[in-house]
């Protein structure tokens, strides 16, 4: 059975929601080049920055993911039900957490190194 994947735009759309706190000039660079790849527009980058997205699904979907970056249980349930309303399906709600949890442990890891940056680049996709 082939494994599905998110796509590219939502990818884009989740690093730059999941890792906007970061603070390296080079990650965020690295980022929005990743985005405009996958065919983001400046408006939609500037919206991703912010947890948003100008698509309902892809909002729905970066809502699910900081949620589960947050670890609230409640935060997570309230918005999963919310990203199944708004027509996900439980594959692609599978594939944003695990997303999430990765860029979570990816900006863990960048705070625990000294000065608290890294090349987040390493493995964005």
């Amino acid at each position: 059975m082939k494994r599905s994947s998110l796509s590219p735009s939502l990818n884009a759309q989740l690093a730059l929601a999941l890792l906007a706190r970061c603070a390296c000039c080079v990650t965020r660079e690295k980022l929005e080049h990743d985005a405009r790849l996958a065919g983001l527009t400046g408006a939609e980058i500037d919206a991703a920055w912010m947890g948003r997205s100008f698509d309902v699904k892809h909002s729905a979907a970066i809502d699910f993911a900081l949620a589960v970056r947050s670890f609230s249980e409640i935060a997570i349930a309230n918005s999963r039900s919310k990203a199944l309303r708004m027509g996900l399906a439980l594959e692609e709600l599978d594939l944003v957490e695990a997303r999430a949890l990765e860029l979570a442990m990816l900006e863990i890891a960048a705070a625990s190194r000294p000065g608290g940056t890294a090349s987040a680049g390493k493995r964005l996709h």
